[in-house]
C-alpha cells in the first residue's frame, strides 16, 4: 500500500499566516512547498517545557506533538499549528516566561569569564517561576474549595495537608482571608470572560427566577444568559442579585435587576442589549409573566420580537397537578409521603429506630424524599419509589412503635396506627403504584426538558412519547407494587411485601446492565413478609375508574399547557429548522417558508448584523445538499452544527446566523433552579453572615466553570494562570490582605475556544481580530463519527442532481 504523502503548504501561503513568526522553516522542495517546520520557542526551551509538562501531568499525544514541533515536523497544517500556539498551552507558557530569548541550554559548554547579563535574567526567571508555581498551587486549592462548596476555613487544612505531602507552599498564605482574595480574583477574571463572550455573541436569551433564602430571608434573583458558541449552546450565570439592593420584589424591580446584570455587571452596550436579546424564559409567576405589568411583559414592550417562554418544566408540573387534582386518592398519597418525610426529618429517635429495623432485617432503607410543593417530576417519582423500597421496614417500624409501651407519645401512636391501616389498604397501594408508573413516564419527559441543550423538536418529541406511554398504562394489569396470592372472586389477597439489601443507587434504577445483574444475582438478599389486604374488589374498581379517566385527563392537560409548542401557526414551528432530523431532503422548497417567517419576526436583531434573507434561502439549499451528502448520519443536531460552524461559517454566513438565533432560544429555566440548589448548599447555617459579593463570586465560579470547561477543556488551567499573573502584578500588603479590591486585568485573554464567532465586526470595534476563527483542539471530537474527508470544502461534495441543478440555477 502506498505511503500517504505528508500534508504541506506553499511558503507564500505560510507567509500570510498571522503566527508565521512563531515557527522556523527548515526545508522546502523545488516547488516552494515547506517540507519541514520547527517551533522556535519550543525548540529553544524544550528542557523547561519538559519540566512544566511533568508538573501539569501532560502526557501522551499532547506532549509528543510539542516535542515533534521542537524537533521539526514534515506535516504542515494550519489547524495543528493554531492548536499548538493557543493560550493556556505549554507553548504559550514558554512564550510568556522566556519570550523570544531561549533559556540557556544545560548541554552547552560552560564559557569562561564573568557572568553575563543573560545569566542574571535566568536567575530572575527561575525565581519568578518558583513563586508562580507556589501561588498556582494555592489558587488551585482555593478553586477546589469552591468546587466542593466548602467554607474558606478549610483552606488552611488543605494547605497543611499538601505541605505534609511534600509540596512546597509559601508561608503566611494559608488563611481564609487569602482564600477569599484568591477566589475574588478568579471570579473577576471569569466575569470578564463572560462579558467578552456576550460582546462577541450574535444573539442571547435571558433566564431568570427568584427565591427567598430560608436562612437569611432575603430575596435572591439569579439571572442567566444563553448564547451559542460556534454551534455549541451554553447557559452562564451573569448575576446573583439581592433584591433588597434594588428596592423591592415587584415586576419593575425584577426588570431593573435584569437590565443592570447585563448593562452594569457585564458592561454590554445598551444597543446590543436592546436589539440582540431574542427570548426570555422564566416560570409562570405573575410577577414575571403578568399580562399587563409582568417583568417579561415590560421587556417585550421594548422589543416587539421578543419570545417570552414559560418554562417547559413548569408547564409540565402544572399540567400534572391539574390532572391529579381531580382525584382525591392521589392527594392522599401526596399527603402520606409528606407526613413520612417530616416524621423522620423532625425526629432523630424515629430515624434511628427505623434504620435499626432495616439493619435487623438485613435490608436497605433510603431517605424519604420531599415531594410536596411544585417539584420537578423526577423528585416526586423518587419519593414514590422510596415509599416502595421502605415499605416492609416501614410497616415493621409502625408495628413495633405501636406495640412497645412508652416508645413514643400517645398522639404519635394514633398517627402510626392510621398510617399502618393506609399502608395495608388495596386502594392506597394501587394508587401509589399507579402514581409511580405515571410519574416514571412524566419524569422521563421532564429530564429531556431540563437539558440545557434541548431544542424545540426535543420538547415536541418528548410530549408525543409521553402521551404514547401513558396510553399504554391503561392496558396494564399490574395494580400493586408487590406479588399477591388470591382468587379473582375473593375480596382479600395475601400481599408478599419484599425488601432487598441492594444499595440505594441500584434500588432506584429501573434497568440494570449485565454486570449489575450478575452482582445482584450473586449478592442480593430478598426478605419477604406476608400481609392480608382486604376490600380488593372496591380497590380494583377504583383503579379501573382512575385509569379510564385520569390518563385522558393528563393528555388533555399536557396538550393545553403545551399548545404554543404544538401549534403550526406559532413561531415555534419555524424554529424547528434548527434540527436537521426534521428536514425534507427531497423537497426543494422545504424550509424556505420557515426562513421567511423567522426573518420577518426577528427582522431587527437580524438586521443589526446586515442579514440578507434571500441569501439565507439560497445558502440553505446549498447547506441542505452538504448535510445530505456528508453529515446526514449525525444524530445530535448540536454535534452537526459544531462541525458545520467550524468549516462553513464563512461560506454560509446568513443561514448559519439564523440557525444560531434558533439555538439561542431557552425552553426551560431548570438551570436556574439548579443554581438555587448550589446557592442553598453554599449559604449554610454557618455562613449566614457571608457578604453579597462573596456569595456572588462563589456562585459565578461554581456554576460557570463546568459550562466553560465543556467548551475548552483547559479553561481552568488558563483561568488559574491568568489569576496568578494578575495577583503577582497587584500591590499587596502583608498577611495576604489586598490593598485594593481585585479587578479584572485588562491584559488577561481567555482561550479562543470559548469565544463566539461574530457575524460582522462593523458594529463592534472590539472584534477586529480574527483569532476566534482558529480551530480549537476539541473540535476533532465531533468528527470522530464521520468520514476523514469532512474538512474539505463544499465544492468537493458529490451533491444529488436535483440540488446541484437548483444551486446552479440560483
Amino acid at each position: 500500500m502506498a505511503t500517504k504523502k505528508p500534508e504541506t503548504v506553499h511558503q507564500k501561503t505560510f507567509e500570510k499566516w498571522p503566527f508565521k513568526e512563531e515557527f522556523r522553516v527548515l526545508a522546502t522542495d523545488s516547488d516552494g512547498n515547506i517540507t519541514k517546520l520547527q517551533c522556535k520557542i519550543c525548540a529553544d526551551n524544550l528542557a523547561a517545557i519538559r519540566a512544566e509538562a511533568a508538573r501539569r501531568n501532560v502526557k501522551g499525544a499532547a506532549f509528543n506533538g510539542i516535542v515533534n514541533l521542537a524537533d521539526g515536523v514534515e506535516c504542515v497544517h494550519r489547524g495543528n499549528l493554531s492548536r499548538h500556539i493557543k493560550p493556556g498551552g505549554l507553548h504559550d507558557w514558554a512564550k510568556q516566561r522566556f519570550g523570544k530569548s531561549p533559556v540557556a541550554s544545560t548541554s552547552s559548554a560552560p564559557q569562561a569569564g564573568p557572568p553575563s547579563g543573560s545569566g542574571q535574567r535566568r536567575i530572575d526567571i527561575l525565581i519568578d517561576q518558583t513563586s508562580s508555581t507556589a501561588y498556582r498551587h494555592l489558587f488551585n486549592t482555593a478553586l477546589c474549595i469552591v468546587r466542593h462548596e466548602r467554607p474558606f476555613s478549610d483552606f488552611r487544612s488543605l494547605v497543611t495537608l499538601q505541605r505534609k505531602n511534600g509540596i512546597k507552599l509559601l508561608s503566611g498564605k494559608d488563611t481564609d482571608k487569602c482564600c477569599r482574595q484568591f477566589v475574588s480574583i478568579m471570579a473577576a477574571i471569569l466575569r470578564q470572560d463572560i462579558a467578552k463572550m456576550l460582546l462577541r455573541s450574535n444573539f442571547f436569551s435571558g433566564l431568570m427566577d427568584g427565591s427567598q433564602a430560608r436562612k437569611t430571608g432575603s430575596e435572591k434573583e439569579l439571572i442567566y444568559a444563553k448564547i451559542a458558541v460556534n454551534g455549541c449552546t451554553v447557559e452562564l450565570l451573569v448575576k446573583c442579585q439581592d433584591m433588597a439592593e434594588i428596592g423591592g420584589e415587584d415586576a419593575r424591580s425584577l426588570k431593573q435587576a435584569y437590565d443592570q446584570a447585563f448593562l452594569d455587571s457585564c458592561e454590554v452596550p445598551k444597543e446590543r442589549h436592546d436589539k440582540l436579546m431574542v427570548s426570555i424564559c422564566t416560570d409562570g409567576a405573575s410577577v414575571n409573566m403578568g399580562k399587563y405589568n409582568g417583568a417579561c411583559t415590560q421587556l417585550k414592550a421594548e422589543r416587539e420580537w421578543l419570545l417570552v417562554v414559560h418554562c417547559s418544566n413548569h408547564r409540565l408540573e402544572l399540567a400534572i397537578k391539574d390532572a391529579f387534582a381531580s382525584d382525591k386518592s392521589f392527594e392522599e398519597v401526596d399527603e402520606i409521603m409528606t407526613q413520612m418525610y417530616y416524621h423522620f426529618r423532625n425526629s432523630g429517635k424515629a430515624k434511628r429506630i427505623f434504620t435499626a429495623t432495616a439493619i435487623a432485617l438485613g435490608v436497605t432503607c433510603v431517605a424519604f424524599t420531599k415531594a410536596h410543593g411544585t417539584r420537578f417530576q423526577n423528585h416526586k417519582y423518587r419519593a414514590c419509589k422510596a415509599m416502595v423500597i421502605n415499605f416492609l421496614p416501614l410497616c415493621l417500624y409502625c408495628e413495633n412503635m405501636i406495640e412497645t409501651p412508652g416508645a413514643c407519645k400517645t398522639e404519635t401512636v394514633a398517627k402510626l396506627r392510621g398510617y399502618l391501616r393506609k399502608f395495608l389498604s388495596y386502594s392506597y397501594l394501587s394508587s401509589l403504584n399507579f402514581y409511580m408508573q405515571v410519574l416514571r413516564v412524566t419524569a422521563q419527559m421532564s429530564y429531556v426538558l431540563q437539558t440545557p441543550t434541548s431544542l424545540i423538536t426535543d420538547v415536541i418529541e418528548s410530549i408525543s412519547e409521553a402521551k404514547t406511554n401513558l396510553r399504554e398504562l391503561t392496558a396494564t394489569e399490574e395494580d400493586l407494587p408487590f406479588d399477591t396470592e388470591g382468587t379473582a372472586e375473593s375480596d382479600s389477597v395475601k400481599l408478599s411485601a419484599k425488601a432487598t439489601n441492594l444499595p440505594a443507587t441500584l434500588a432506584f434504577k429501573e434497568k440494570l446492565n449485565e454486570k449489575q445483574k450478575r452482582q445482584v444475582e450473586k449478592y442480593c438478599t430478598i426478605v419477604k413478609q406476608d400481609y392480608d389486604i382486604k376490600f380488593v374488589r372496591q380497590g380494583k374498581a377504583n383503579v379501573r375508574r382512575v385509569k379510564e379517566t385520569l390518563i385522558p385527563a393528563i393528555s388533555e392537560a399536557i396538550d393545553a399547557r403545551f399548545a404554543p409548542f404544538l401549534s403550526e401557526q406559532e413561531i415555534y414551528a419555524s424554529v424547528q429548522i434548527a434540527d436537521h432530523r426534521c428536514w425534507d431532503f427531497e423537497e426543494k422548497t422545504f424550509g424556505l417558508d420557515k426562513i421567511q417567517k423567522l426573518s420577518e419576526h426577528f427582522q431587527e436583531p437580524l438586521g443589526y448584523h446586515e442579514y440578507d434573507m434571500k441569501k439565507a434561502q439560497s445558502e440553505f439549499r446549498q447547506l441542505k445538499a452538504v448535510v445530505a451528502a456528508k453529515y446526514r448520519k449525525f444524530r445530535n443536531p448540536l454535534q452537526l452544527w459544531k462541525t458545520v460552524f467550524q468549516h462553513y461559517v464563512s461560506k454560509y454566513p446568513n443561514i448559519l446566523l439564523l440557525i444560531e438565533l434558533c439555538l439561542c432560544f431557552a425552553w426551560s429555566s431548570a438551570t436556574v433552579e439548579r443554581g438555587f440548589s448550589v446557592c442553598g448548599r453554599t449559604l449554610t447555617d454557618a455562613r449566614t453572615s457571608m457578604s453579597k459579593g462573596t456569595l456572588d463570586d462563589l456562585l459565578v465560579l461554581r456554576i460557570n466553570l463546568p459550562s466553560l470547561e465543556k467548551l475548552d477543556s483547559e479553561y481552568e488551567t488558563s483561568l488559574v494562570d491568568r489569576a496568578v499573573s494578575q495577583y503577582l502584578s497587584t500591590p499587596r500588603r502583608k498577611s495576604g490582605k489586598a490593598k485594593q479590591v481585585a479587578k479584572s486585568g485588562g491584559s488577561s485573554e481567555p482561550g479562543p475556544a470559548i469565544m463566539p464567532t461574530p457575524f460582522s465586526s462593523s458594529r463592534n470595534p472590539l472584534l477586529e481580530d480574527d483569532s476566534h476563527l482558529y480551530i480549537s483542539e476539541t473540535d476533532s471530537d465531533a468528527d470522530s463519527v464521520s468520514d476523514d474527508s469532512e474538512i474539505s470544502d463544499v465544492e468537493s461534495v458529490e451533491m444529488p442532481m436535483e440540488f446541484e441543478e437548483e444551486i446552479l440555477s440560483d
